[in-house]
């Protein structure tokens, strides 16, 4: 790979690595984070049972799936952009965009809204990532150029590899 796709790996991992780190955190909770308390203006313990039940799931299922993309995209670098698959170029960067942003809008929206204060920095960071990790393969010359071919727009049309 060349400089400017090492560097854009790089980025794509780090972003992977944080949608891991908020499952983590969410799928191990056992209730819910400081800023759910503000945003209700109750605490946990003034709950009900249901309340608390319903409440618990909910962050476990966005646990299990920000593990879950994580995961995956973890896999799609390691075969797929590391093996120098061309759809991965745009396809790595624009799955970890399309979870982070709706994420990142969402928080800010309950910021806004709320007097709560939502875990935006790392959702920021993640589409930070993912878009300089795309903006840096786009940007390669090299990227989509399948071995032996000196014209990087015929790796690019053919769904070539990246060098």
């Amino acid at each position: 790979m060349t400089t400017l796709l090492t560097i854009a790996y790089r980025c794509h991992v780090a972003g992977s690595t944080l949608f891991a780190l908020m499952g983590l955190v969410y799928l191990l909770r056992r209730k819910f984070m400081p800023y759910h308390a503000v945003a209700l203006g109750r605490r946990w313990e003034d709950l009900d049972g249901p309340s608390r039940t319903l409440f618990l799931a909910s962050m476990r299922i966005i646990g299990s799936a920000w593990l879950a993309i994580a995961l995956a995209l973890l896999v799609l670098l390691r075969y797929g952009f590391r093996a120098g698959l061309q759809w991965s170029i745009y396809g790595v960067p624009l799955i970890g965009l399309t979870v982070a942003l709706p994420a990142l809008l969402t928080v800010i929206h309950v910021k806004a809204r709320t007097r709560a204060s939502p875990p935006w920095p790392p959702l920021a960071m993640a589409v930070a990532l993912f878009l300089t990790g795309l903006l840096l393969s786009v940007g390669d010359p090299c990227a989509g150029v399948r071995p032996g071919t000196a014209d990087p727009a015929a790796g690019r049309r053919s769904g070539g590899t990246i060098n």
